[in-house]
């Protein structure tokens, strides 16, 4: 799984397609899933990568519309593609993670960490169910902030992406507190709690995030991308959904002046 996580980064950004969206791939592992003995958090996180193959593609798309802005065939492409993999993902939602919260492997619970930024937190069975729900909601935010830049070419209101954005957010900030406990062996989740700085609405709410990718980093090695600050961290996330290019540079001035991403 981790693997297939850096592949499709790694296309990200190569700004190529995933070789895995194709039908013959995207069957054979279907077929690999469901005929596996796995529990049902780690089948779940397994197709959740499959469907996600897309996801190069798509920040493919946004870097057009950043280098034309009036390209609106592309703009409509991104749309087209996009769509079916929010809604797949609200099936998940309703399916896949309603059974997790009923069946107990998912709880909401008072919490004792940031009270002040929200009375409860989630509390999860194990460590494969936690990965599965924060990825979810880390692939919402992804998927909509590249249908907000085709949006905004085709000059479409649509409150429902920065929603979204904002929600899935949430979420992924209510998982900080049981992932705290589980270091080092929840670096991972470093990716989803970046990806989320972006929904922040007040300095609580960054300093929140920057905190927490502080924590969870120093766990794994020097963060790569030198120091968790505002510049380092839109860097990151503008660049894997497209609106900014990676630059093969180590140079943090990159980052600083908002010209890249480093890699």
């Amino acid at each position: 799984m981790v693997s297939w996580q850096l592949q499709l980064q790694e296309d990200v950004r190569l700004g190529r397609d995933s070789v895995f969206m194709r039908p013959e791939w995207k069957s054979a592992f279907y077929q690999a899933i469901n005929s596996s003995t796995l529990q049902p958090a780690l089948k779940a996180m397994y197709r959740l990568w499959v469907e996600m193959a897309v996801w190069p593609a798509l920040a493919r798309l946004v870097r057009l519309l950043c280098q034309d802005p009036s390209d609106s065939m592309a703009a409509a492409e991104l749309l087209l593609r996009a769509t079916p993999v929010i809604e797949w993902l609200d099936r998940e939602n309703e399916t896949t993670i309603t059974s997790l919260v009923e069946t107990g492997r998912v709880a909401e619970v008072e919490n004792f960490l940031d009270q002040d930024m929200f009375a409860t937190c989630y509390q999860f069975r194990d460590a494969d169910t936690a990965k599965y729900f924060y990825t979810h909601a880390m692939f919402n935010i992804i998927i909509s902030r590249t249908m907000q830049e085709a949006n905004l070419v085709l000059e479409r209101h649509d409150p429902s992406a920065t929603k979204r954005c904002s929600e899935y957010s949430r979420r992924i900030w209510m998982c900080y507190p049981w992932m705290r406990t589980r270091r080092p062996l929840a670096v991972e989740y470093t990716g989803a709690l970046a990806f989320s700085y972006e929904s922040a609405n007040n300095e609580e709410e960054r300093e929140f995030c920057v905190r927490g990718l502080e924590g969870m980093e120093y766990f794994r090695r020097p963060p790569p991308v030198g120091q968790w600050i505002d510049a380092t961290i839109m860097a990151n996330v503008k660049a894997y959904t497209g609106r900014l290019p990676f630059i093969k540079n180590q140079d943090v001035t990159i980052e600083l002046c908002g010209l890249g991403c480093r890699f």
